[in-house]
């Protein structure tokens, strides 16, 4: 049953300047340390630098009368480059280090920002470090004002019973939005409406197969039969130890983000409705064989095995300017946000957000003390809270052909993290098996992608629709899969038409028209409330 309930809870974005105290004690690496009051602007030191590192930086140190400064080690096209250094503005943020991560601080020296390769001077403090990633200081947050979205303006046809089923169909497929303004397409992918039109949508299409045995029993053969083939014929049997373990709840060094949305993703199943206890047992077995998939292209034993050209081109699109967001890539590892979550699909952790696209426990990600300076505690974040969207202006998010490029014009969608590598590795993963699938019916395959995207969605919120199409739609991925199935004409389009089913799409716009209205109504009180305010004297 829909609940309209929403959640309006959000994080304050500026932190209020603070009285610190002279010394403040911290946790870096597992040891303690302490970092001095904002007035000498100081903090620890990150314990990945080398000892000349170190040694230089002590030296700084007595100069200016700080302590050590934390540093990352810039990576640039694979290859380490001079460390950078850190500071922390105390009086702007009030938490500098948490779970061994440099959570919040501005840079002392120039950097590279990972996609655009722009060099950014510390004299341009719209950067910085916060919660624990890059940020330009570019708005994330939902703008009520103005005009309404691409998105909106459908879903308003809905309230009314006005639409049609072209209208519904452009929710998917979209419309011209290439003279949006910065600001209108900032407001698009801020949009919480659209984050919960896609996420209704992969829940409501999950619900739909999972609630019928006859459906759900196909997609979880189709999967079984593809793991067991990739196991018994690419893995190496130390990887399927470690990933049954994993799977059990035990000590297991598989995949990190694995381990880490496991528990997550098994509350999130309980947010389905109408499933039987067998149905939620096969789902999250196929949600837990897509990991098996990955040892496909990162594990060199088992990418020896596969043609040598079974990657070749498949990725290229990565390699193109607009990948869309921000990032600092360094040699200690990702640097990720640091967000608890009760949100489910693609809402970020301070969307508004409809009761039913929460979680029905209270969950806490368990972020560790020590990650021996891995920096891994960000995998445990949700995906649409990890990283920051580039500015929609930036001359890379211009490009034709690009991945924001694309979005933006399209006039509908949001941004999580450009386009998906992961449903290529399911694409790939489909080719490897080429031989236990020569027979299948093509729809079969489609059905099987279509369902990882939607779970990348609902369970992960690791890629919105429009991200998962475009990979897919590459020539250079389809293909692929024309030639890897003899170039037979059935498998020369597969998956260029997902999320389209006409009940479901009828059935999440509703649910989101729902949710949309009671928003505009909060908005009209908060409107009526200002207005008030401005006969009040104080």
């Amino acid at each position: 049953m829909y609940s309209n309930s929403i959640n309006s809870n959000s994080p304050v974005q500026n932190y209020p300047a603070q009285e610190i105290s002279s010394t403040n004690q911290g946790q870096l690496n597992g040891r303690e340390v302490s970092y001095n009051s904002a007035s000498q602007n100081s903090s620890a030191l990150y314990n990945n630098a080398t000892d000349q590192d170190k040694s230089e930086n002590k030296q700084a140190s007595s100069l200016d009368g700080r302590l050590d400064k934390p540093k990352v080690t810039l990576l640039i096209d694979g290859s380490a480059e001079k460390t950078r250094t850190l500071f922390f503005n105390t009086t702007g943020f009030d938490q500098p280090v948490r779970n061994s991560v440099i959570y919040n601080g501005q840079f002392e020296t120039p950097f590279i920002e990972k996609y655009s390769k722009d060099e950014i001077p510390p004299t341009d403090t719209r950067w910085s470090v916060k919660d624990g990633a890059l940020s330009s200081g570019i708005n994330r947050f939902r703008i009520s004002e103005g005009g309404e979205t691409k998105t909106q303006e459908i879903l308003s046809k809905v309230i009314k019973n006005k639409h049609s089923a072209k209208d519904l169909k452009d929710l998917i497929t979209g419309f011209d939005g290439s003279n949006l303004s910065r600001e209108d397409k900032l407001k698009a992918v801020n949009d919480p409406v659209r984050r919960v039109f896609e996420s209704y949508y992969a829940k409501n299409a999950m619900e739909s197969i999972f609630s019928d045995p006859a459906k759900y029993n196909k997609y979880f053969e189709f999967s079984e039969k593809q793991a067991n083939y990739i196991r018994n014929n690419f893995l190496p049997e130390d990887i399927v130890k470690s990933f049954d373990k994993a799977c059990a709840g035990e000590k297991s060094d598989f995949d990190a983000q694995f381990r880490a949305f496991l528990p997550r993703v098994k509350e999130t199943i309980e947010t389905l409705s109408g499933l039987t206890p067998d149905a939620k047992t096969k789902l999250l077995k196929v949600y837990q064989n897509r990991y098996l998939n990955l040892y496909l292209r990162n594990n060199e034993e088992a990418s020896a095995k596969l043609p040598k050209e079974h990657w070749d081109g498949i990725f290229d699109l990565f390699k193109a300017p607009g990948k869309g967001r921000v990032e600092i890539k360094i040699a200690e590892g990702d640097m990720f946000r640091q967000a608890d979550s009760q949100s489910v699909g693609l809402l970020r952790n301070f969307d508004a957000s409809p009761a039913d696209l929460r979680l029905n426990q209270q969950f806490s990600i368990k972020y560790k003390d020590d990650y021996k300076g891995s920096m891994e505690s960000g995998k445990h974040t949700r995906c649409p809270d990890r990283l920051e969207i580039s500015d929609p202006d930036h001359r890379d998010n211009n490009i034709e052909g690009s991945y924001t490029k694309q979005l933006f014009d399209k006039g509908v969608g949001t941004y999580i993290n450009g386009p998906s590598g992961t449903i290529l590795i399911e694409h790939g993963a489909i080719r490897a098996c080429k031989e236990l699938h020569k027979n299948a019916d093509p729809r079969g395959l489609e059905d099987h992608l279509e369902l990882q995207g939607l779970m990348f969605v609902y369970f992960d919120g690791g890629h919105s629709m429009n991200e998962i199409q475009y990979a897919l739609a590459d020539d250079r991925v389809t293909g692929k899969l024309h030639e890897a199935f003899d170039g037979r004409e059935e498998f020369k389009n597969i998956a260029q038409n997902l999320f389209q089913e006409p009940s479901i799409l009828e059935k999440s716009a509703k649910d989101a028209a729902v949710f949309y209205n009671s928003l505009r109504a909060k908005d009209d009180v908060h409107a009526e409330l200002r207005s008030l305010g401005q006969f009040v004297k104080v």
